[in-house]
């Protein structure tokens, strides 16, 4: 069975395809993840951009809001981080993710639109992290109480560390049979990455994985 990597110039220009130029935002700045995608990351123990009703719903104990203010709070007592930022202030969250992940090396993950990768300001405020990339859109739960529907821009999950690294994810839930995402690792060769400390390392699908690819 043949399976297809790409370098990163390939995987960037799939990312830039599936952000659309000229959307349209409005001025509904919160939307919530759904519950059954934040879980195949694990569990949290603090999130510093949601309410009072979603982190019970996800069983995160500790949490911020608008009104507190996360990003005024200290990151570091924490081990897990989940972060879906307002749309506005993505580029604070991911630097103070970025410099709260180098005094204590904690996990901390952060879900964005994907077109954000392509700008300076992405390139700016962070140093390394592992990008989940679905294969297919999220559909929000929007912070107005409207039903989420498919966006109009795809979405990228981060985890911050040391280095860079891409990992293609099946949007579904988890496989019955095997218990995996169906998550496989892409082989980074592109001479331009070298001074970012990328190797060629893969991994192999497993048999449910090569059926949903």
């Amino acid at each position: 069975m043949n399976l297809t990597y790409f370098n990163m110039s390939e995987a960037l220009r799939r990312i830039k395809t599936m952000a659309k130029s000229q959307v349209q935002f409005t001025k509904d700045n919160e939307y919530y993840t759904p519950k059954e995608f934040v879980a195949r990351f694990g569990d949290f123990d603090y999130d510093p951009a949601t309410t009072k009703e979603k982190a019970e719903e996800f069983g995160i104990l500790n949490y911020d809001t608008i009104e507190t203010d996360g990003l005024n709070q200290d990151w570091t007592k924490y081990k897990r981080i989940w972060i879906n930022p307002p749309f506005t202030r993505k580029h604070e969250f991911i630097a103070k993710a970025w410099e709260t992940y180098q005094k204590v090396k904690n996990d901390i993950y952060i879900l964005f639109p994907i077109e954000f990768i392509t700008t300076a300001r992405f390139h700016n405020s962070v140093g390394g992290g592992k990008l989940f990339i679905p294969n297919g859109r999220i559909n929000f739960e929007s912070g107005l109480g409207k039903k989420g529907k498919s966006p109009a821009f795809g979405s990228v999950v981060m985890k911050i560390q040391d280095n860079w690294e891409i990992v293609l994810i099946n949007k579904l839930p988890k496989c019955k049979k095997c218990n995996d995402t169906g998550s496989y690792r892409i082989p980074i060769s592109s001479p331009i990455m070298a001074p970012y400390g990328l190797d060629d390392t893969t991994s192999v699908p497993c048999e449910c994985k090569l059926r949903k690819l």
